[in-house]
């Protein structure tokens, strides 16, 4: 029998060799355990480090671009004048649509129509002047329209001339309004804005710097109007405002006049302080055409105003310009005395050379004086 001692081999006994195998397997089984165990835990953490993402993260797709429009603005404002600084400002990122757009279009009692009611409907953006001007284009707008009001930007008092594109104040608070919801609703084009309201101030300080230079030169200088669409421009111009108070009451609240006010307004105008009439082209009336009558008759400048910007007129400033040019022209008249000539012929330097040509507020067929026009020819004086 061979003995393994002999070959260097220590063989131990059957009982010691399971117990050590035992433990082994044991050991493993730990281990295993362990290791299973960890791997779970690791598991769960990166789940819900994947569910946190996908709570604060925005989705891609249908619902990002609804909250993100794009292409141009769709603007709507109620009249031409607040349409046009829309447009400076915006340019061709916006496109906008001017309800009142022609100085044929009366705004007082004026009826939206159907195309100007689904106009108002689809805009991003509402342009309103406010003061009672234009009420019904804050109607039946879409959830989530933007509205832009002058009248609360420039804080204009209830009551109060409406006509506010004429006030320097609006006009600025209307532009920098106008860039900063543009900015807002397209953020991706806020530098164009911001660019074009930069050019914009540029245009409106020269325009205040004229019209200060020349308010300084007009100390003393009166003016009265028929109705008050020039006021903020007039009294930023330096005149002062003698329009009786009888009459000017009864224009505001849209009554007759009366014949004791037409009565105040002949003694002013037979007094000789008054230099300069003022007259809404598209609110004319026969106390309007009256009271332009006696003013011819008196040697009274006159000068003829719009309530919407007229053709050829491409934006807010050059309309104030040139309006500004023409009451410069007025203001340089010679007075004449009371009873001297008419100054039948004379031209509104607003007015193009337009002989021959229909009035459009004339009946149909009827030829009528032309309301940017200075002479009075046709009117009558109630005197005679």
């Amino acid at each position: 029998m061979v003995n393994p001692t002999a070959w260097g081999v220590h063989i131990l006994p059957l009982e010691r060799q399971g117990r050590k195998r035992a433990s082994k397997e044991y050991s493993m089984r730990r281990l295993t355990r362990h290791l299973a165990a960890g791997a779970a835990l690791v598991l769960l953490l990166s789940c819900g480090a994947c569910a946190a993402v996908d709570k604060t993260q925005p989705t891609d797709g249908p619902k990002s671009s609804q909250q993100q429009p794009s292409g141009p603005i769709s603007v709507v404002a109620s009249t031409n004048s607040w349409g046009s600084l829309a447009q400076q400002i915006g340019g061709k990122h916006v496109s906008v649509t001017s309800i009142m757009d022609s100085p044929t279009t009366s705004a007082h009692g004026y009826q939206p129509s159907q195309a100007d009611q689904t106009s108002l409907s689809k805009a991003e953006v509402v342009v309103i002047n406010g003061s009672g001007y234009d009420d019904w284009a804050g109607q039946g707008l879409a959830k989530g329209a933007l509205t832009i009001r002058a009248d609360e930007l420039a804080q204009a008092n209830q009551g109060g001339d409406p006509h506010l594109w004429f006030s320097a104040q609006a006009r600025t608070a209307m532009a920098d309004t106008l860039a900063s919801s543009f900015s807002r609703i397209r953020p991706d084009w806020k530098d164009d804005f911001a660019g074009a309201l930069k050019s914009w101030n540029t245009k409106e300080k020269a325009l205040e710097d004229s019209m200060r230079t020349f308010a300084s030169q007009q100390q003393g200088r009166t003016y009265a109007a028929t109705e008050s669409v020039a006021d903020y421009l007039m009294q930023e111009l330096g005149f002062t405002d003698k329009t009786p108070q009888s009459y000017s009451q009864l224009v505001k609240a849209g009554q007759p006049v009366t014949s004791e006010a037409l009565g105040d307004f002949q003694m002013l105008m037979d007094s000789q302080e008054l230099e300069l009439l003022v007259v809404n082209s598209q609110e004319t009336g026969d106390a309007a055409n009256v009271i332009s009558g006696k003013a011819g008759r008196h040697g009274i400048a006159l000068v003829s105003v719009s309530e919407q910007m007229p053709g050829g007129i491409n934006s807010l400033n050059q309309w104030i310009s040139t309006l500004m040019k023409s009451i410069q022209d007025a203001a340089k008249q010679e007075p004449q005395t009371n009873g001297g000539p008419s100054n039948q012929g004379q031209q509104d330097p607003l007015a193009p050379s337009n002989q021959g040509q229909q009035d459009p507020l004339a009946p149909s067929g009827q030829p009528g004086p032309n309301p940017t026009d200075g002479s009075n020819q046709g009117q009558q004086d109630p005197g005679r």
